[in-house]
Order: structure tokens, then sequence, then C-alpha cells
């Protein structure tokens, strides 16, 4: 089982001006991807006891729908921000391909108790739908922004797994980031896994 939390910043331009900051609940959310064999690098085949470092090839495939506006100081996945209920929502979705590169350990009886992966590589973000900005002639109200943008993106990825016995558990986190004009996008996601059986 995955649950799954994602968050949508928007940047001024290509600076770190943050202009609003959409998330979801926190909810089982599916991913599809497909990987590649794990490969070593190599003659690192490794005795118990010891580590092996090795990479794959991984496409995946992701949609989301954002429906709670936060503080744009403080908002996005972390701690807990402001909620504005300004009736805004995002969708979206991602491809990415990425190599991604893992160090994990062998036990006695070759079995893997642990896995650490960094990957890093390109994708395509598409959004869909509305956000509220402040008024840049410096009034009180918030406006509306359409958004629309469909485009290329550099995709990173950094996840880790622990095996005991049956019981799988596993942290993931990836980060979409894209530019455009007049705005920037980041939309990261945070999942948990749980499960019943060996991945490795």
């Amino acid at each position: 089982m995955t649950s799954r939390a994602q968050a949508l910043i928007v940047f001024e331009g290509r600076t770190d001006k943050r202009l609003a900051v959409m998330t979801g609940d926190f909810v089982p959310s599916p991913t599809l991807f497909l990987r590649t064999p794990f490969r070593l690098l190599g003659e690192n085949a490794g005795a118990a006891g010891t580590t092996q470092t090795g990479y794959y090839w991984k496409i995946s495939y992701n949609r989301f729908s954002l429906d709670r506006q936060e503080d744009p100081e403080t908002g996005g996945i972390g701690p807990a921000s402001p909620t504005y209920n300004y009736g805004t929502e995002v969708t979206g979705q991602f491809l990415a391909a990425a190599p991604v590169f893992a160090v994990q350990s062998l036990r006695p009886d070759g079995s893997v108790p642990w896995r650490g992966e960094v990957g890093i590589g390109a994708g395509y973000l598409s959004l869909d739908g509305d956000v509220a900005l402040e008024d840049p002639a410096g009034g009180p109200a918030m406006i509306i922004q359409d958004l629309d943008y469909s485009g290329p993106a550099v995709f990173v990825f950094v996840a880790g797994q622990h095996n005991w016995k049956a019981l799988l558990l596993g942290f993931q986190m990836g980060i979409m980031a894209t530019s455009s004009r007049p705005y920037s996008f980041s939309q990261s996601f945070v999942s948990l896994d749980v499960g019943f059986r060996k991945l490795f």
C-alpha cells in the first residue's frame, strides 16, 4: 500500500519567489512505473555483510489533483501551514524517465535488508486549473489565475527501502521542476510504502 502527499509550488518567473502553493490530502495513490533489472557496477557482487552498488532505469507516470491552497511562505509538503478556501484546484500529470543509482546491503542468505536510491532525469509535466495570487497592483483582493501549462521538466528521485522478514517499509520523494514565463513550477511528492512481499 502506498500513501502519497503532493504539492505544487508556483514561482514568479525563474526566481525563487513563491506566488502560490497547492497541496492535496495524504491518501492512497498508485503510481505506474517500469524499471529495468538492477545491474551491479563493476565486479562488486559482494559477500554477506557487505554492500553493493548498481543502477537501473525507471520510467514513471503519475496523475494528481490538488485542491488546498496554502500560505506561499510556509506551505508545501512538510510543516503545517494555514489553508485558504479560494475554491481553486489544479490537476495534472507527469511522465518521467531517469537512471537510478542504488546502494544496498546483503544478508548471509543473500537477501537485501535495506537499499538507498537516487536518480535524476527528464520528464514531461502537464498542469491545468487555477490558483489565487496576490494582486500585482497591491490591492487587497486575491486574483484567480488560470494555469494551463505543458512542457519538459527535470525529475529528481530519492528513495529508501527496508526489508524485515516479509515486511517492507519504504520512503520515496520526487520533484518535477520546470520554468516558463511568467511562472515556473515545482511539483513534488512524498510517499510511504508498506507491504508484505519482498521486492529484491
